[in-house]
């Protein structure tokens, strides 16, 4: 049975991701700051447990209280106070980065110790599209219109933090989901996704790797053919490399108009242009894994657009 705990999962992403979970056969841990608002959780099957990010001794007593954990979906999230330029300031900044960037540290950290006893320890940080500079300078995008300070530089800065989480904890799966804009309390529910769709990559991620096999040459091989037969046209461009040791990291523009199927979306004659990030490690002049980051809801947008 694989255990996992969601941060924030009293409503909104949190509690679709729990039910999801639940129903994929996971023993859920559903945290929360009030066990008041544990209900819905619980109807789900989930256990609520009292949890709240910002404050290291409710951390370490949520953890201490698990047994064994096999995936932490680090959830949960604050916009903060400030919307725009005239109400930002210092504590504004604070308030948002104390729940979205060190919250997931001070969890990530506390839970480590059951995560390397797991067979298949896997963490989801539940970032945003507003924490990708593309995104943000495309007017074409949803977080174009995201003015908040706060909020956009703390979805940043969980990105940089899962990448170099998953550079040093390479026996782990480590990866950032974009829920999109998803109908929310966060956003007063103006979002154009439900909330289903909103934990798609959340979920697919939780369920990446559940029999603790890695995968072979072969299973590469295979995606990759896939890709090209949807998109032939397919093209890579390593724009930056930089190499630290055994490790790789590279910046990919990836184009291609798809032909059939992919990513979900039907061939609609557009094409595509996202940015990849993608970190390698080699061994004996071969590589022997590779984490990558890019922004699926983007290509999405553009293939539908």
């Amino acid at each position: 049975m694989t255990t996992t705990l969601v941060t924030g999962a009293n409503k909104g992403l949190g509690l679709e991701t729990t039910r999801r979970l639940v129903a994929a056969g996971h023993t859920v841990y559903a945290g929360m700051r009030d066990l008041a608002s544990g209900d819905a959780a619980r109807d789900l099957g989930a256990i609520a447990v009292q949890l709240d990010v910002t404050d290291q001794d409710s951390v370490d007593k949520a953890i201490g209280s698990l047994r064994t954990l096999d995936v932490l979906i680090n959830n949960a999230a604050v916009v903060g106070p400030s919307w725009g330029l005239d109400d930002l300031d210092v504590d504004a900044m604070r308030v948002a980065f104390e729940t979205n960037v060190y919250g997931v540290v001070r969890v990530t950290q506390a839970a480590l110790p059951l995560l390397r006893q797991s067979s298949a320890p896997v963490i989801v940080n539940v970032a945003s599209g507003l924490g990708f500079p593309r995104a943000l300078l495309d007017p074409e995008d949803d977080s174009f219109n995201g003015y908040m300070i706060p909020y956009a530089s703390s979805k940043a800065a969980v990105l940089a933090l899962t990448i170099q989480y998953a550079k040093n904890l390479p026996g782990m799966r480590i990866n950032a989901s974009d829920p999109g804009y998803t109908a929310t309390d966060l956003n007063s529910h103006k979002g154009h996704q439900t909330v289903t769709e909103g934990t798609d990559a959340t979920v697919a991620l939780a369920l990446i790797g559940t029999d603790g096999e890695p995968g072979t040459r072969d299973d590469v091989l295979a995606d990759m053919r896939s890709i090209v037969n949807a998109v032939p046209d397919m093209h890579w461009e390593v724009q930056e490399l930089l190499f630290d040791r055994d490790r790789i990291a590279a910046r990919v523009v990836n184009t291609g108009t798809p032909v059939k199927e992919w990513l979900g979306v039907a061939p609609t004659g557009k094409s595509f242009e996202i940015v990849e990030y993608a970190i390698y490690k080699v061994n004996d002049g071969r590589f022997v894994q590779m984490t990558n980051l890019h922004h699926s809801a983007d290509v999405s947008r553009q293939l539908t657009a």
